[in-house]
């Protein structure tokens, strides 16, 4: 008995695998099936959990965690042929096999995750329809001038969200430090995010589409871009954001 994983509803850039998994059908096998009865996807999550953390994850945080590493290991699976372990590295990010880049999302009961061969980045990131306290705490400290400026909607907001954070994980390895939320400005129409300046143009909520983020100086330096695409979709409720940076320029 193992997970069934199904397809991410946001389409993947080119040689990118993804997969998604329902955490309550991995907290449902554990509570099923003894420790040692389990398949090899799980054996292998679960002893990554208990090297990550002094005390293992229990209960709902477990099954996220075991959800989390179990979509990453078929991400990879599907992209390579072969099972692999995907352990944490020194910072808390995930370790992905040697040639291999990854990033793992969860949120509201799915897991997530995507893999291609190493190249210059990749993040995926869920987020809910944000709404009350949540949606004006990430409006007062994540949107920039040029965001607010759109009077985005609750969607638009929700969206922004979720891109940076893809965007920050997928940056994370090239640039090794902190990335704030003012570095960036998102948007769904590429003529209106070719700077930081205000946009006019947000677009309301749809089931899928891209988006573009406009760089701040220092992430561009960064990256070598001054703005990145990414694409995104909505099920269930939650959005989907997802980006593959272009590799870095020789020199750079």
């Amino acid at each position: 008995m193992t997970p069934t994983f199904a397809p991410l509803p946001v389409a993947l850039p080119l040689g990118c695998h993804g997969a998604r998994v329902d955490v309550a059908t991995v907290a449902a096998l554990i509570a099923a099936m003894p420790a040692g009865e389990w398949p090899e996807a799980m054996r292998d999550a679960a002893d990554s959990a208990r090297r990550d953390d002094a005390a293992a994850p229990v209960g709902l945080r477990r099954a996220d965690f075991l959800a989390g590493r179990l979509t990453a290991r078929e991400a990879v699976r599907s992209l390579t042929g072969a099972d692999a372990q995907i352990g944490r590295a020194d910072d808390g990010s995930p370790r992905w096999p040697e040639g291999v880049e990854g990033s793992i999302s969860h949120y509201g009961g799915v897991a997530c995750a995507v893999a291609r061969e190493s190249a210059g980045g990749i993040g995926i990131d869920i987020a809910p329809l944000l709404e009350g306290d949540r949606l004006r705490a990430v409006v007062r400290r994540c949107l920039t001038p040029s965001e607010l400026a759109a009077q985005p909607s609750d969607a638009a907001v929700s969206l922004a969200f979720a891109a940076k954070e893809a965007l920050f994980k997928a940056s994370h390895a090239r640039v090794q430090r902190f990335v704030g939320f003012d570095e960036a400005s998102v948007c769904t129409d590429a003529s209106e995010c070719q700077s930081v300046q205000p946009v006019t143009s947000w677009a309301r909520r749809t089931d899928s589409g891209t988006w573009t983020a406009a760089l701040g100086e220092r992430l561009a330096a960064g990256l070598g871009v001054a703005s990145v695409n990414g694409a995104y979709a909505w099920d269930r409720a939650l959005v989907y954001a997802v980006i593959a940076l272009p590799a870095p320029s020789i020199g750079s």
